[in-house]
């Protein structure tokens, strides 16, 4: 009983590690981009102050996770990635003990914090940045066999010079060769590694993330691995690592080395992140609403670029509308008058009924169409296929 107690305390203790690491990753990315977007920043730093606890046990962790990343998907959406979310968060069956939603709750918040820090590259990265420069990655993996799907989507789909090592010493050489690498921007240069490698051991990219941090190599870097949590202790002491579990994560953060900061004031100024009982939310308010002033103009100067745009296509949308109105109308009008004639016909017939008289049948029958030509030769080489059937069973008897 007693080894049983020990085991349950020791996991409760790995697993609010854990949390602590997610708290600490949390504000790792809003440091990260309060360079470029003081609005995001601002954002997701106010949904980080919900993960400082008081009383901290599995339970509450799990509360203050679920609460940050409601927090984290509207800054998301407001930075027009809906779809991202329905892509990295799947809604999973409910655990019972607060250990296992814990658990949950920290890989939901590694995988929506991936879908933040990619909007904060993004926002780091302007049309011009490095004119004329390839965009290229070097990816680090001891069998490079296993990533031939991924390096072909890379080459292919979004136009990636790739280049491929299998340790770190060699990816050390190849960047000692290629220093330039080093003072591009984001969208040109970015780092892939897996977490473990044979020859090198677990620690294998933590010790390329440690010695490229340490010469001065800031590039993004992804880690591929199908475990996330062994990520979180290096995404929580440096910044621009993120992690990735499935081909949909790698090839966002591929996508978004060919797109552009966009400029939005409304991130925070749309809807605000929760208030979790934070102290001095006057003085936040504030700030918040400071930042918020210096991109209203430029959004107002975009809403009357597309002003001309929206109103042709309000025009296009009333044109079709109006056409189907009348399609509609024209329809139900053909639809009365075959209805009237059908209950004119019948209304004849009767008349027929009632009256019971032969004459009245015979005017009716004289005012019917008589029969073509074509109608009544129809009717003989059919009374001919009769015969020529019946004379067969005639012969079938005998």
């Amino acid at each position: 009983g007693g080894d049983v107690a020990a085991r349950q305390g020791q996991q409760v203790v790995e697993v609010m590690e854990r949390y602590t690491q997610a708290a600490a990753l949390a504000r790792s990315c809003a440091g990260a981009c309060a360079e470029f977007d003081a609005n995001l920043s601002a954002a997701i730093a106010k949904a980080a102050d919900a993960l400082d606890l008081d009383e901290k046990s599995p339970g509450t962790g799990a509360k203050a996770l679920t609460n940050a990343i409601e927090d984290y998907k509207e800054i998301v959406e407001e930075y027009g990635r809906k779809g991202w979310i329905g892509k990295l968060l799947r809604k999973k069956a409910k655990k019972k003990s607060g250990e296992d939603q814990l658990i949950d709750a920290v890989a939901d918040l590694q995988k929506i914090i991936f879908a933040l820090q990619l909007i904060a590259l993004v926002q780091s990265q302007g049309p011009d940045e490095d004119k004329g420069q390839a965009r290229h990655i070097l990816w680090v993996d001891d069998n490079p066999n296993y990533n031939a799907d991924e390096v072909d989507q890379a080459k292919e789909k979004f136009q990636l010079e790739v280049t491929q090592a299998k340790s770190t010493k060699e990816a050390q050489k190849f960047l000692a060769k290629h220093a330039d690498l080093k003072a591009l921007g984001s969208s040109h240069f970015r780092v892939v590694t897996d977490l473990y490698r044979e020859d090198e051991g677990e620690d294998a990219g933590e010790n390329l993330i440690k010695w490229l941090r340490a010469n001065g190599w800031n590039a993004p870097v992804i880690v591929y691995t199908k475990q996330a949590p062994p990520v979180l202790k290096l995404q929580s002491s440096h910044t621009n690592v993120l992690v990735a579990t499935t081909q949909t994560q790698l090839y966002l953060y591929m996508a978004g080395m060919r797109e552009h900061r966009v400029v939005l004031a409304k991130a925070a100024k749309k809807k605000p992140a929760r208030d979790h009982k934070r102290k001095h939310k006057d003085s936040e308010d504030e700030e918040e609403q400071e930042s918020e002033g210096s991109t209203e103009e430029e959004l107002e100067g975009e809403k009357k670029k597309k002003a001309p745009e929206k109103k042709e296509q309000a025009g296009k949308k009333k044109a079709k509308t109006e056409k189907e109105k009348k399609d509609k109308e024209k329809k139900n009008e053909a639809k009365e008058k075959e209805t009237e004639k059908e209950k004119g016909q019948a209304k004849e017939k009767g008349k027929v009924k009632e009256a019971g008289g032969e004459e009245i049948e015979a005017a009716l029958a004289a005012e019917a169409p008589k029969d073509s030509k074509e109608e009544k030769e129809m009717e003989k080489e059919k009374e001919k296929e009769k015969e020529k059937e019946k004379e067969k069973e005639k012969e079938k008897e005998k």
